[in-house]
């Protein structure tokens, strides 16, 4: 990966921040195709040869297992064109059109620590995730899962367990705003908990204030009822300084940051951190270090 400069650059001087090459390929979350690599099956065609027309950084797409309940299965491949210039942005393989199938960090969601799964839309936005979930410590690490138009299928839902959390991490488009709205279609229904955190040039989109916001957090009606919400959730978890760190960091990605968390919501999670044991307020500041998160000036 490293050793190819024009991928190598694509990933590097990305306006929406650079993406480490040398992570990229450690993580095997992406390879390239050698420019003198030519003669290549009528399949990884776009115009030409992938490799000719500039779609040179390849990655594995993944689909439901039929045979496996609960994983994955290697169903394809996906080449985003690294060229400055380049028509198009990604291609899947001629007669592949995407649909039901995802990037991910692994075949098996339910092994990676945390009840929850990240959505992330198109490949740069899904390399930036899977790069920060590696940075965290094992057994708390979520699975991710890069989408992409039609990747929402009833097959890929029902691999999301049953009341995990699911963060849908969209762009700040109609486009976005249609992707996300399939998955909270097909998941609401199974109990699964919806956080919709709108995405632009790889960072969270809200405006000034929440109650500012026209698009409050999905599955919620209005920012009044996501600070119910989020207010029983601090409640529940008030008395356990990790699961309280866990809630915080929910109600902060949900907002775009710490310093957006609605008041009455802030003010409790600060009284409940102050009443804390010092055991329990040691356990809740390495849970929020953990994390990577922002611990609200506490």
């Amino acid at each position: 990966m490293t050793a190819d400069p024009l991928v190598a650059a694509w990933l590097s001087n990305r306006h929406d921040g650079p993406l480490d090459p040398a992570l990229v390929a450690d993580l095997d979350l992406a390879r390239a195709l050698p420019a003198d690599l030519l003669d290549l099956p009528r399949w990884a065609w776009c115009g030409g040869p992938w490799t000719a027309t500039g779609f040179r950084l390849i990655l594995q797409a993944w689909e439901a297992d039929p045979d496996a309940p609960g994983r994955l299965r290697p169903a394809s491949l996906h080449a985003r064109n690294v060229l400055a210039d380049g028509a198009g942005k990604g291609a899947f393989p001629f007669d592949c059109d995407g649909r039901g199938l995802v990037f991910a960090t692994g075949p098996d969601p339910a092994a990676n620590g945390l009840p929850l799964v990240e959505l992330a839309e198109g490949v740069p936005d899904w390399l930036r995730l899977a790069m920060a979930r590696a940075e965290r410590p094992e057994g708390r690490r979520s699975a991710v899962w890069g989408v992409v138009n039609g990747s929402a299928t009833p097959e890929l839902a029902e691999l999301v367990p049953d009341g995990w959390t699911v963060a849908i991490r969209t762009h700040a488009d109609p486009g976005g705003d249609r992707y996300a709205t399939k998955w909270r279609d097909l998941l609401a229904p199974r109990g699964c908990t919806l956080r919709r955190q709108r995405m632009a040039n790889g960072r969270a989109v809200h405006a000034a204030t929440p109650d500012a916001d026209p698009a409050p957090p999905m599955g919620r009606a209005s920012w009044a009822e996501w600070t119910r919400f989020a207010l029983g959730g601090l409640a529940d978890a008030a008395a356990d300084g990790a699961a309280l760190a866990l809630v915080w960091r929910f109600c902060a990605d949900d907002c775009g940051g710490a310093d957006r968390v609605p008041a009455p919501v802030a003010d409790a999670h600060r009284r409940m951190v102050e009443a804390l044991s010092p055991a329990n307020l040691d356990v809740y500041r390495a849970k929020v270090r953990e994390l990577g998160g922002d611990d609200g000036g506490q």
